[in-house]
């Protein structure tokens, strides 16, 4: 079977099917029976040999070597809101019914999902940074019959509400891995609603993994996972945000009307990703991480950051959030705006025309490596071009690296997992900055 790439504004617009299907396959020598057979561009580079054909106005890039059997993707893409960056982690066998991992690099991860009533999930896409992205599919005895984004008898969505009526989840906060046997693996931390004080509110409600068995779904629910049973976060990202959020609550509605609490940036400097970041403690502990500035002010300085982890969930209970505050004189209180500035001066006095006119070049998406260390990504036209380490009181010789004009698509260049990532929260503790908790 033959994956195709298809670029251009006239995708939607291929006019007869068959007859494109005919011109493709005769040019490659092979057959098409479903003509939009799409995976994102840059996760089917894995291939032997391409060529190009055009179509009326649509270049299909026809790849001929990626050969999927019994397992027709279909509609089959990139679901981008499941990126998720996976630690390095070490060979682990099944435990407790949790299924084995094997030793794995750190990188990123996403799932290839279908759509519609027909096309089910096709698998999990993993990429260290380099080199070529590699796959796990819902092929062979791994076959499923759901989707993320289904519908009807393909919805994932339904089959779960069926079968844990009590639980629910969220499309960001799922996220895929390959197990031992190359076994595509789908993760969904779960939430619950239960009764609080004549209201309802949300809790974590444990995980549910997706797995393919011949053609079938199967749900396998955990309402507890321990630090280490999984190689990603199974506290869900968006219980996280609304726990932080809630906090401004904490001295009483009064208080919070005239501005009490913290709350993200928001930075152009970031990009839009401004909160909750997965990050890896010395310990190997993985947590929530979210730089904050004051409410209601327009200040972008960071006087604050809230914590929580990421690996373990309890079903009923939430896991804790910590807000350590750090002192007026601490030099960790970093303006996100004036570390751009000191990071466009660096890279122009560097490569003056990386960030000149047109160019289309930028820096963006700032993430904390320790307490004084930021690394910022220099994109040009959508591919990682540069990664800058900076120093937020200048104290440290910035660091420019050139990944080179063809660089790859933004990786795991543990942007925000250095083994001291989160050394950048809690030596607050040290220089008297008081944590506060909410559950």
């Amino acid at each position: 079977m033959v994956l195709l790439q298809i670029e251009g504004t006239h995708t939607e617009k291929l006019g007869a099917e068959a007859t494109v299907a005919h011109d493709v396959g005769a040019a490659v020598g092979a057959p098409l029976t479903v003509v939009e057979q799409l995976v994102a561009v840059d996760l089917v580079e894995q291939v032997v040999d391409t060529g190009d054909v055009v179509v009326g106005q649509v270049r299909l890039t026809v790849v001929r070597d990626l050969v999927v059997e019994d397992h027709a993707l279909g509609a089959v893409s990139l679901d981008e809101d499941t990126l998720t960056y996976l630690n390095a982690s070490p060979a682990k066998p099944a435990t407790d019914g949790h299924p084995a991992q094997k030793a794995d690099a750190a990188r990123w991860s996403g799932i290839l999902d279908g759509s519609g009533p027909y096309q089910s999930l096709g698998g999990v896409a993993e990429w260290t940074g380099n080199g070529i992205p590699r796959q796990c599919l819902f092929a062979k005895q791994y076959r499923i019959d759901r989707a993320i984004n289904g519908s009807k008898g393909n919805s994932l969505t339904h089959l779960v509400a069926q079968r844990f009526p009590a639980l629910r989840w969220d499309e960001r906060d799922a996220w895929g891995y390959c197990d031992t046997n190359d076994q595509p693996i789908v993760v969904l931390p779960m939430t619950r609603q239960i009764y609080w004080m004549d209201r309802t509110v949300d809790t974590a409600g444990g995980v549910v993994t997706v797995q393919g068995d011949n053609g079938s779904t199967k749900l396998t629910y955990y309402p507890t996972v321990k630090s280490g049973q999984f190689p990603g976060p199974v506290y869900p990202m968006t219980l996280v945000a609304k726990q932080r959020e809630q906090m401004s609550w904490a001295a009483g509605r009064k208080n919070r009307n005239t501005g009490f609490g913290y709350e993200p940036a928001d930075s152009d400097a970031q990009s839009g990703n401004v909160s909750e970041y997965l990050l890896r403690k010395v310990t190997g502990r993985l947590e929530w991480v979210t730089p904050l500035t004051l409410r209601n002010s327009p200040s972008q300085i960071f006087v604050a950051y809230s914590v929580t982890a990421a690996d373990e969930v309890n079903d009923g209970s939430l896991n804790t959030l910590s807000i350590y505050v750090l002192g007026p004189d601490d030099p960790r209180r970093i303006n996100i705006d004036n570390l751009e500035a000191d990071a466009q001066n660096y890279v122009r006095n560097v490569d003056p025309g990386f960030l000149a006119g047109n160019n289309g070049g930028k820096l963006g998406e700032y993430t904390p490596v320790d307490g004084d260390h930021w690394r910022a990504f220099g994109e040009l036209r959508g591919r990682v071009i540069y990664l800058l380490d900076i120093s937020a009181s200048r104290k440290i010789q910035p660091k420019l690296t050139n990944l080179g004009a063809a660089g790859p698509i933004r990786g795991p260049a543990e942007p925000a997992l250095a083994e001291r990532a989160n050394h950048a929260v809690q030596p607050g503790l040290r220089q008297g900055a008081e944590p506060a908790h909410t559950q």
